[in-house]
């Protein structure tokens, strides 16, 4: 196994490929596994159909690293959880990274997505 020590820029993925299927606004399938989005809680219906299309518009590839039992994904070497969140398609989990706790902030701010209620 590869040491830890490596940050996630010089890092290989540890899983990359095409997205197969959405299960929701947090969750996929790439290469046959599924894909739990690190940090985030995702939703069904309109998020989960937003954010299929945000990924078919980054080319539908995906470059993930293990998180624990999560992934942090990057499309197009963006973070698709802060974006998810950012647009209000899924809400933070208890104890996730400051730059998500900051992109949830913005999305009940602006009453964006899950939010808009």
């Amino acid at each position: 196994a590869a040491s830890n020590s490596a940050t996630a820029q010089t890092k290989a993925p540890d899983l990359e490929g095409s997205v197969d299927q959405i299960l929701d606004s947090a969750g996929f399938i790439v290469s046959g596994k599924i894909v739990n989005l690190y940090a985030i809680r995702g939703e069904d219906g309109r998020p989960a159909r937003a954010m299929q299309r945000y990924l078919q518009s980054e080319g539908n590839m995906v470059r993930c690293f293990a998180h624990d039992e999560a992934y942090q994904c990057f499309a197009n070497g963006h973070d698709i959880a802060v974006h998810a969140v950012r647009l209000g398609w899924a809400r933070t989990r208890q104890g996730a990274p400051p730059q998500y706790a900051a992109a949830e902030d913005e999305a009940r701010r602006a009453r964006v997505g899950v939010w808009s209620k």
